[in-house]
């Protein structure tokens, strides 16, 4: 009998364990609870992208891929310090909550910015790391992150800017103000990453420039019982502030590093702004009589950047308005010589997406009832057409410096979402080569790293 109660006990002991280890506790953790994220298979990818449309409710789980050197089309894996791969993406506590890529910047030739939250409000990420191109490394931004449609205002504006120094400037939501306030991070050392809140508490920022030694223009809002009062302001790098009369203005970083800034008051003359060694702010007429100088009365550049991309070359600055997409403002080329760019002859009247390279402008828009994706030259304002419009639908793409083109696209042949790449150089015609039709999804962020 003893023996028969001895064999029971045993068994109960061990049916326990065997409960214990398979249900894992009763703390509701995960396997990968608790394990920091260590490294991003980024290496030797040209672009990333993420599938599925997260600027809509969408049941597909958004998923980072990357385009290699060679051309391949490869899942990014995430890795933990031991090199195990993990099934979910942990934020700097090393916690999964089912969060998705919703943001890609490329920072410089060394770092990328990878933004992660929820689909469905991707404009306000969860958490972010930035990462090293040469072998994924990650390190954490902290408890700010970037959030936001784009820092500069514009419409292809970027959330993070960056001055001379390399340290990042955003725009964050700050949960103890509760208001998006300015923070700057010092990545020098990416071990020991540090930031700083870069405006005044009461101030609620919109959109900003900073120039190369750090100096920031922003426009900003302060609610009081009257309703919100819009202002401009300049944070000096020592500390200082100035505010500025206009209260709504477009801003932008020159080819010399310096602010330029046009607004509502002085809507014909684009000023430049200068602080000086002793932190003296200075506003100079860069360019007077806009209009009279390009010799324009039927369009005029609006001063506001909401509706506007912006493009900036190797040369080059120019202003180009959603409003107007008929011509483009070259307001910065070297010489104090702004000219207006006559692009009618490529009969766009809405623009899908639109960017640059070091000496061509890249638009996809609508034209006359269908999509056409053009290349302007910008010496002549001449407009070669990239893609046949009874071909592609192009949702996004992304360009290199030398005109290597990537992009995703409806084929109308046979309703395929494909991937494909076009050498832009020369004047055509034009070879489609399909990098990926096997995956079939629309891309909703599509960035070039290298």
């Amino acid at each position: 009998m003893n023996k028969i109660i001895r064999s029971l006990t045993w068994v109960g002991l061990i049916f326990l364990l065997c409960f214990l280890v398979a249900c894992g506790g009763d703390d509701g953790k995960s396997e990968n609870d608790n394990i920091p994220l260590k490294t991003i298979d980024i290496t030797n990818a040209q672009n990333l992208f993420v599938t599925a449309d997260i600027s809509s409710r969408s049941d597909e789980k958004p998923t980072l891929y990357k385009i290699t050197a060679d051309g391949k089309v490869e899942k990014v894996s995430y890795f933990d310090e031991n090199g195990k791969e993990l099934s979910c993406v942990p934020n700097q506590d090393g916690y999964c909550d089912d969060s998705s890529p919703v943001y890609i910047q490329n920072i410089n030739n060394n770092y990328i910015v990878i933004l992660f939250g929820w689909p469905s409000n991707a404009d306000y990420p969860e958490f972010g790391y930035l990462v090293r191109k040469s072998d994924g490394a990650v390190f954490g931004l902290g408890d700010a992150v970037p959030t936001g449609q784009g820092g500069n205002g514009f419409i292809n504006g970027k959330k993070i800017q960056t001055d001379s120094s390399g340290n990042l400037y955003f725009i964050y939501y700050s949960y103890d103000y509760e208001k998006d306030c300015l923070r700057k991070i010092n990545i020098e050392d990416p071990n020991k990453i540090t930031s700083e809140r870069y405006t005044p508490d009461i101030d609620n920022v919109h959109f900003f420039t900073v120039d190369s030694n750090g100096n920031v223009i922003y426009s900003a809002s302060l609610s009081s019982s009257d309703g919100s009062v819009y202002y401009s302001r300049i944070k000096k790098t020592n500390g200082g502030i100035k505010d500025i009369l206009y209260d709504y203005f477009a801003h932008w970083k020159g080819l010399d590093g310096s602010i330029y800034l046009s607004g509502w008051d002085n809507n014909n003359t684009i000023e430049k702004v200068t602080v000086d060694g002793a932190y003296n702010v200075t506003f100079s007429d860069y360019i007077t009589n806009f209009y009279t100088t390009i010799n324009s009365t039927d369009y005029y550049m609006t001063c506001g950047s909401a509706g506007s991309y912006l493009f900036k070359t190797a040369d080059k600055i120019v202003i180009y308005e959603t409003d107007y997409p008929v011509v483009m403002w070259e307001v910065d080329n070297g010489s104090n010589s702004p000219r207006a760019i006559d692009i009618s002859a490529a009969d766009i009247s809405s623009v899908i997406s639109a960017t640059c390279s070091d000496n061509y402008y890249y638009i996809v828009g609508k034209s006359s009832g269908s999509v056409n994706f053009i290349k302007i030259d910008p010496t002549d304002g001449t407009t070669t057409t990239l893609l046949s419009s009874d071909l592609y639908y192009v949702t996004c793409f992304s360009v290199s410096s030398s005109n290597q083109i990537t992009f995703n696209a409806l084929r109308y042949s046979d309703g395929a979402k494909i991937i494909g790449k076009i050498d832009a150089n020369g004047s055509g015609p034009y070879i489609v080569t399909i990098v990926d039709e096997s995956i079939n999804a629309e891309i909703s962020v599509l960035e070039r790293i290298n």
